[in-house]
């Protein structure tokens, strides 16, 4: 999948926008680097059921990555969606999992030189927000409204582009092999 991803479509879907990956059906965050994907909207639903892991506690909430009941004392975090408008409990269990995995994966990428979406593909830029090394394909740039085609902002990764802009302003980008292409930023073997 070495296209380049319009970032004012909405997706990809059936992937992690960090690393590419596939996700898994069953996790709420990313097996392969740890990223939070989607929540399980279970909200309510932990009324008469038992914790996972103490099955002797009522379960306080139901962990929105693993759609597992909790008590209280699994709970590690909490917060609210913006989405559906509900609250949000993460398990020990799976937070530790999630920051183990993104310790793994970002310590690979660390010295790898290769771009965190294709691995086998050398990474030419780094995101000016996440610093996470892209290959021309993965970079998007800012482009400026004026006649002739210039550089406004970046380098971004997608996830970063989509939080810098967004409605119409989505609509001005440049990708970097097309910004390279046109020699609007210098080659990096320069």
């Amino acid at each position: 999948m070495n296209q380049v991803w319009d970032p004012v479509e909405i997706g990809p879907l059936d992937r992690c926008l960090r690393c590419w990956s596939e996700r898994s059906p069953d996790f709420g965050f990313c097996l392969t680097c740890g990223n939070s994907l989607y929540f399980f909207s279970n909200y309510g639903r932990e009324k008469g059921l038992l914790c996972r892991d103490h099955p002797q506690a009522p379960a306080a909430a139901i962990c929105c990555w693993c759609a597992e009941p909790v008590c209280q004392d699994c709970i590690e975090a909490e917060g609210l969606s913006f989405v559906v408008f509900q609250p949000l409990s993460y398990c020990r269990k799976c937070r530790k999992r999630a920051a183990e995995t993104d310790r793994t994966f970002m310590a690979a990428f660390q010295a790898s030189g290769c771009c965190i979406k294709h691995r086998n593909e050398a990474a030419l830029f780094k995101c000016s927000t996440c610093t996470f090394p892209l290959c021309e394909v993965c970079t998007y740039f800012k482009r400026k409204r004026i006649f002739r085609v210039r550089i406004g902002a970046g380098p971004f990764c997608l996830g970063c582009f989509r939080i810098a802009y967004s409605g119409s302003e989505r609509r001005f980008w440049i990708s970097g092999r097309e910004a390279l292409a046109q020699s609007l930023v210098p080659s990096p073997s320069d």
